[in-house]
């Protein structure tokens, strides 16, 4: 059976908190209406016969009989009760979602049947993009080079392909015909220059910082005074190892040349390239594809019984989980038990 075959499908909302769960279930509807899927999103008593009916809310989960596939969307397992409510369910469920392949780890141990249990990396939030860092040089330019700045239109010259990661912020004077040699290249750049004249003009520079994520310096020429400021507001700094640059804490990546700068922008580039194929791999239409493949293998009436790859492993995940419950306070315990007897009744 194919995934297209289940093409409608009703998610369960019990209740909407207005949280990440809420805004992920809107997120799978995008992804599954973007493929072609019928989706609704409600309370229990709206629902109109979907083949796939998906409780966004494991604990207060019913199976709907006229569905084809009943899942679970499985969330935090932190305490003994809610073991015990999750584990009335493996009967009465087809598919279990966990947030991991590690997390469905869990519930094989307790007994859920391997062929239910699926763990998908939770996803980020579809509108969700990594930031790109700005890396600020806060200096004056000089007519003689002084502050190598040369060296960052090399560096774009050499990666032309880093300059979708980085914007570089140019605070101070004359930066106006390098910002041109920064557009050429295709960098995206911002100059912030005030004029001396202005009684609040360090004000002004150091309210930006707060702004920035990287304080950068590229001259050797007896150090930059600003780095101060940068460790004042949190950023990172990149500086040559020289003078009082050195001692100035985790914060300070310090390089001794030209290589060891561009050493330095390639960790804080390929930061962000990872960040983005993170999110990529862990996005909503992988997920959903996933999703999907294992819905179809729910539904087919014709899925042979699968074993675990290893249980020790799982028994493992789980003791590791439980070694981090805390004792259940009689506000949770009574919780619990109202849920128990709500399904019950």
């Amino acid at each position: 059976m194919c995934a297209q075959s289940l093409s409608r499908i009703f998610i369960v909302e019990p209740f909407n908190s207005g949280w990440i769960i809420e805004k992920l279930m809107r997120d799978i509807r995008d992804e599954l209406v973007a493929r072609g899927h019928h989706v609704n999103i409600g309370s229990p008593d709206e629902y109109q016969g979907e083949e796939v009916y998906f409780n966004s809310r494991y604990l207060y989960a019913a199976p709907q009989a006229k569905a084809r596939v009943n899942s679970v969307f499985v969330t935090h397992i932190d305490d003994h009760g809610k073991e015990s409510e999750i584990r009335r369910d493996f009967d009465k469920f087809d598919s279990f979602v966990c947030l991991s392949p590690q997390e469905s780890g869990i519930l094989r141990a307790m007994g859920c049947p391997p062929e239910k249990a699926t763990g998908i990396n939770l996803p980020p939030r579809a509108s969700m993009q990594v930031k790109r860092p700005r890396l600020c040089v806060l200096s004056a330019r000089y007519p003689d080079g002084r502050k190598n700045e040369r060296w960052l239109l090399e560096y774009f010259d050499a990666n032309p392909d880093r300059r979708d990661q980085l914007i570089i912020c140019l605070m101070g004077y004359d930066w106006e015909t390098f910002g041109v040699d920064l557009a050429k290249r295709g960098v995206s750049f911002e100059i912030y220059r005030y004029d001396r004249s202005l009684p609040d003009e360090y004000a002004r520079q150091k309210a930006l910082l707060q702004d920035m994520d990287y304080l950068i310096c590229m001259g050797f020429d007896s150090g930059n005074m600003c780095c101060y400021d940068g460790l004042e507001v949190g950023l990172e700094l990149i500086l040559p190892n020289i003078s009082y640059h050195q001692g100035l804490g985790r914060r300070a990546r310090l390089f001794d040349d030209h290589a060891g700068f561009f050493a330095e922008l390639d960790e804080v580039a390929e930061a962000v390239i990872e960040a983005d194929q993170v999110f990529e791999a862990r996005g909503p239409k992988n997920y959903v594809a996933e999703l999907l493949a294992h819905w179809a293998a729910c539904a087919d009436p014709a899925r042979p019984v699968v074993v675990a790859n290893d249980p020790d492993q799982d028994r493992q995940v789980l003791a590791n989980n439980r070694s981090n419950y805390q004792p259940m306070s009689a506000r949770r315990a009574a919780a619990s038990t109202y849920r128990h007897l709500r399904k019950l009744f």
